[in-house]
């Protein structure tokens, strides 16, 4: 048996360049490499079984914290004054880049709100998150952060004070 979640949403499954992060005994990754292979840009073999979806957990705390990142990055941007868009082209190509920002900024900018994921499988994914890292007294003060703001309700709020921040896009 082998656990293997997947990343990259719909765009990445359509055309076949998934994330694969699998766990499992080795030998039957090994043997089952090239069938996941044939639908993923990458398969990692991440350790025993559970690993995978740790790995994933992982991704899923990565993803939030970069959304809200650039979200803040962007309504700070503009809110002192710089035009988001060039901050957005001036930093992605430093360390602050990262495929998130890039999935996400030009939407941002543009005040295009519509969800890649639907916000109940990401309060899934962070409330898995928060009891696996509970479970082993891990701190995980952001991830918390953020599922604190992820319920269907705070999400709104969040989303009328950003769109209230910048009326129709965050263009200059």
């Amino acid at each position: 048996m082998l656990d293997a979640p997947v990343s990259g949403g719909e765009p990445k499954a359509i055309d076949g360049t998934l994330s694969v992060m699998v766990g499992g005994d080795k030998e039957v990754f090994d043997q089952y490499y090239d069938v996941l292979m044939d639908m993923a840009g990458s398969v990692t073999y991440v350790g025993d079984l559970g690993a995978g979806n740790i790995a994933k957990l992982a991704n899923q705390i990565v993803v939030a914290c970069n959304i809200a990142a650039v979200a803040e990055a962007l309504t700070f941007s503009k809110n002192v004054g710089a035009d988001p868009e060039l901050v957005y082209k001036a930093i992605r190509g430093g360390l602050a880049g990262s495929t998130v920002m890039d999935a996400k900024a030009p939407m941002m900018i543009e005040g295009n709100f519509k969800p890649g994921f639907r916000i109940e499988l990401h309060i899934k994914d962070l409330t898995n998150a928060l009891n696996a890292a509970h479970a082993v007294a891990s701190p995980v003060p952001l991830t918390g952060r953020l599922w604190r703001c992820s319920s269907p309700s705070s999400h709104m709020v969040l989303r009328r004070k950003i769109t209230a921040l910048s009326p129709g896009t965050m263009r200059r």
